[in-house]
């Protein structure tokens, strides 16, 4: 007798469509969507139903099916957003991991994606999903061009905070206050490859410190190498995080006795003889400090002490290497410490920004204080000029100084 696969198969599908409908709209959160999904999965299940033996477990089977195309159609479209995102910093981010949105990455960004609102998610899906110009999105929704751009703004800022917190707190990108320690080193190109990558990843979801990377390497250049014998200072303030001040700041000198003193820490294991201090810095109490790093970018380990006022004494202890122009690089993050922003008295939307360096001995000194890039009307009360640099202007003074002497910029702006 011959067996009707047709008919039989066409049972199964009357007997589990709901319940595998429910199933599917479960993953990836859309009727329509859903619909196609199950279309899919039936089409495949059909293929392989006469190899099917495990008779009674079909529905488990179909699950199985249901599932794995689920998955691949949010695959599909996540690897979509990945590329036609047009906004400044796109969902790059998928390359944090080898396999990390295999599955659980891209499902979160779908939810993320689902998450929003009616009114933009629909305008995003159209947007950056389907990759549509604004003026067809404007067309088929029936709303003015400005409002497609404003509402896929807000859903594009909206998906790339929840993805840059949920990447953070699953531990698959550093956080902003790790990626701070690099990203002096990162766009000098003065930086472990391990580390470049991680930083990286770190700017594919973060525009604040992407902006601060950008402005840097423009910057970095103009911070132009003193004449041999004098010692090269350099400072470098931006406001983050609710009115803390990042800071990059260090000095180059010569070393005539490097070779020796790096047989030295061959000879120690990268140690420096616990009775010698050979290179030494100092930051007030509100000072945090974060990380030092050479020339190359190897990251130098310190050893601090405060003093009964309060002052952080900080030693070398551990380096790889010395060179014969030896730079030192800090990374700090205090609430002012010599640079700070305030909103003025005297009128609406005008601020005061300024910084200062007492170094001590003569150098070439350059203070650079980072100004958002909307400023306007940018009057300089002391220092040499401004500085454009895209995300950020600087303000700056650069120029030789005696012993003891401060070096300062200072100026007003409005927002």
């Amino acid at each position: 007798m011959r067996i009707d696969t047709k008919r039989i198969f066409e049972e199964i599908v009357q007997k589990h469509y709901a319940q595998l409908l429910y199933y599917v709209k479960s993953i990836v959160k859309n009727h329509a969507t859903a619909q196609d999904v199950l279309q899919e999965t039936f089409i495949s299940a059909y293929k392989a139903f006469n190899g099917y033996t495990e008779q009674g477990k079909v529905l488990p089977w179909l699950k199985t099916i249901a599932r794995n195309t689920a998955y691949r159609h949010i695959h599909k479209e996540s690897r979509l957003i990945c590329v036609s995102l047009s906004e400044p910093v796109g969902f790059h981010g998928a390359q944090t991991e080898p396999n990390f949105f295999a599955d659980e990455g891209y499902r979160h960004i779908m939810s993320i994606i689902n998450c929003l609102p009616d009114q933009y998610r629909t305008v995003f899906y159209h947007r950056f999903v389907e990759g549509m110009p604004v003026k067809d999105v404007a067309i088929k929704l029936g709303i003015p061009q400005g409002t497609v751009k404003s509402k896929a703004h807000y859903g594009m800022q909206k998906v790339k905070t929840e993805l840059k917190t949920y990447l953070i707190q699953g531990g698959h990108i550093m956080d902003c206050r790790k990626a701070y320690e690099y990203l002096y080193q990162y766009a000098k190109s003065a930086i472990l490859p391990e580390d470049k990558a991680h930083v990286e990843k770190h700017l594919e979801v973060c525009k604040k410190c992407k902006d601060i990377a950008d402005s840097l390497k423009l910057l970095v250049p103009q911070i132009k190498p003193a004449p041999e014998g004098i010692i090269r200072h350099y400072s470098i303030k931006f406001q983050v995080e609710d009115g803390l001040i990042l800071g990059y700041f260090g000095h180059t000198n010569h070393v005539s006795k490097y070779k020796e003193l790096t047989e030295t820490l061959n000879a120690n294991n990268g140690e420096v003889p616990k009775a010698e201090t050979w290179f030494s810095s100092g930051f007030d109490s509100d000072v945090a400090h974060l990380a030092e790093f050479d020339n190359d970018g190897n990251r130098i380990e310190v050893e601090i002490a405060q003093d009964e006022t309060g002052f952080q004494h900080i030693r070398y202890r551990k380096m790889k290497k010395v060179f014969e122009y030896h730079q030192k690089n800090s990374v700090s993050l205090s609430r002012e410490s010599y640079g700070y922003y305030e909103k003025s008295y005297d009128a609406p939307n005008l601020y005061i920004a300024k910084t200062r360096n007492d170094f001590g001995p003569a150098v070439k000194s350059g203070l650079y204080l980072a100004l958002p890039s909307k400023a306007t009307n940018i009057r300089m009360r002391q220092g040499c000029d401004v500085l454009d640099c895209g995300p950020y202007k600087f303000i700056y003074d650069d120029r030789y100084v005696d012993e003891n002497q401060t070096v300062k910029a200072e100026c007003t702006y409005n927002m």
